[in-house]
């Protein structure tokens, strides 16, 4: 009996060390929390958002929210990476310094504020303005000195709380999906340069394959797993080949993985196009008809082809109502191309 109660209160005293330690932890674990809370530099103290204009040099960008969407300020066709917006805004909102510098400062030029590298003028959905300016990277590798106009203190901020932010429009647009499709829903593909015009449709005797390969098919769902390993290498290496020699088969496989890399021109002016050749009298136009998988009647999809860039290895390409140029591989061009052109 004296043994038991000798380890009941071994017990007792073990389970009164884990609750206070315990309880240690939790108190530490908070003390931190709120130090960590209270070395929190905010910058500033900003409402939601009604417009953000970001300044560099002698170039400026300006974004409106309208409560659901951004656009950009003059360029309200082009659409913008929603995600990408609503992202960098909310890190702009929640902006916090590495130091705050109050006492003996010098003037704003040894900072370079007397001309700021960059400016951020914030306006809320109150009409309340918030100004930010970046001056010159500190000593501390990494930080900026910046300035909220207003307050005469000095933040050392991350510059990879600014260097997202550019006035190139380009870096901020949604570039377009191209329909993700099956080569073999495609039927029809077209390509007009100038007065000629090009067409490229299944032979017939591949319509023929297709049709007797699919009802073959599907009358021998029973047959052995050896017979269906046998009559899948064949139909790959068919399909291979098919692809090699017929145009159209080739051009399909190509349309089915197209897609486009990033944007070059936002809002391509007429003279933009023209250099970059896209004006309607030198572009080359392709468009490609197919079933989609909902749909009984067939739809369309056009793009235009303009010049190549060296420097990036792609040529320069447009999608209807779209007023932006954008860039796809030389690769996927040429060997489209090189399809119309097959003997």
């Amino acid at each position: 009996m004296k043994k038991y109660l000798i380890l009941i209160g071994v017990f007792v005293d073990l389970l009164a060390a884990y609750l206070l330690l315990d309880s240690y932890n939790e108190k530490q674990t908070e003390e931190a929390t709120a130090a960590s809370e209270a070395a929190t530099i905010t910058v500033m103290d900003l409402a939601d958002p009604k417009t953000l204009t970001v300044t560099a040099e002698d170039a400026s960008l300006t974004f409106e929210y309208d409560g659901e969407n951004w656009v950009a300020k003059g360029h309200e066709k082009v659409a913008l990476a929603q995600s990408q917006m609503v992202s960098q805004v909310a890190s702009f909102q929640e902006m916090t310094a590495n130091r705050k510098l109050t006492e003996d400062l010098d003037e704003a030029s040894v900072y370079g504020l007397d001309d700021p590298s960059m400016r951020f003028s914030y306006t809320d959905q109150e009409g309340n303005v918030s100004v930010l300016n970046v001056g010159n990277e500190s000593s501390t590798a990494g930080y900026y000195y910046c300035q909220v106009e207003g307050d005469e203190a000095l933040y050392l901020i991350s510059s990879t709380d600014l260097t997202s932010w550019s006035t190139a429009l380009e870096d901020y647009v949604e570039v377009p999906a191209l329909p993700n499709i099956q080569a073999s829903a495609i039927a029809e593909i077209t390509r007009q340069s100038g007065d000629e015009k090009q067409t490229l449709v299944a032979s017939e005797a591949e319509e023929d394959t297709t049709e007797a390969s699919t009802s073959e098919s599907s009358e021998t769902v029973d047959s052995s797993a050896e017979t269906t390993a046998s009559t899948t290498g064949t139909e790959e290496t068919a399909t291979s080949d098919t692809e090699e020699k017929d145009p159209f088969a080739q051009a399909c496989y190509i349309l089915s993985y197209l897609g486009l890399t990033s944007c070059f021109r936002a809002d391509a002016s007429e003279a933009d196009l023209a250099d970059l050749g896209l004006a309607k009298d030198s572009r080359i136009q392709y468009t490609y008809t197919y079933q989609t998988d909902t749909d009984e009647e067939r739809v369309s999809q056009t793009f235009y082809v303009g010049s190549y860039d060296s420097d990036k290895a792609a040529y320069y390409v447009m999608l209807p109502d779209d007023p932006s140029v954008y860039l796809i591989t030389q690769t996927t061009v040429e060997d489209l191309a090189a399809c119309f052109t097959a003997e």
